[in-house]
């Protein structure tokens, strides 16, 4: 390539959905991103289809980072702790008590608690958002449709499926008449 050429190169899915979005300046969008369906252009009969994006308030990312970090700040601490453990139950209720007397020391007391804190964090905003998204219902209709879409297919796949099934059981019936009407002699 010399200077002054423009270079192209075949970007993917998430790389066009990324431009598309509005690239690294961290701009989502709530609505959906139309794009060609597949064979369009000169002489296709479809037109654009849209696709779902990522709603900007989805909790599904942080809260599987809030598990991680809670589950390895906590594995961390109790790991590297030296303590006692005592649980006594009472029938009522006031006077049921547990005693947890845990002391961790060195890195595994920093890393435990900074792990454990972020997990906290995590889990907050992973609410946040969930309230958040609950509230706006953008989209729900969309999920809604999707979800139904998927299931109307699933079951014309088992009816096709059957189908073949019960054509392949008619043309083996069929054989078996024919073999069995060729053993016997015409008179």
């Amino acid at each position: 390539m010399g200077l002054g050429q423009p270079v192209t190169r075949v970007t993917g899915r998430r790389e066009r959905e990324r431009i598309a979005l509005g690239g690294f300046r961290g701009v989502s969008a709530s609505h959906p991103v139309s794009t060609p369906a597949k064979g369009s252009g000169a002489g296709a009969k479809s037109g654009p289809r849209t696709r779902r994006t990522r709603l900007p308030y989805e909790s599904n990312g942080p809260l599987v980072l809030a598990v991680l970090c809670l589950a390895s700040g906590l594995t961390i601490i109790f790991a590297y702790g030296v303590g006692t453990a005592g649980f006594n139950a009472a029938y009522p209720f006031s006077a049921a008590n547990l005693n947890l007397s845990i002391a961790t020391a060195g890195p595994a007391a920093v890393g435990g608690l900074g792990l454990t804190a972020l997990g906290l964090l995590f889990l907050l905003w992973a609410v946040v958002c969930a309230i958040i998204g609950l509230a706006s219902g953008v989209g729900s209709g969309q999920y809604r449709l999707d979800r139904t879409e998927r299931k109307r297919l699933e079951q014309e796949q088992k009816l096709s499926k059957t189908e073949r099934k019960r054509l392949e059981q008619q043309e083996l019936l069929v054989k078996q008449e024919e073999r069995l009407r060729a053993s016997y002699p015409r008179e």
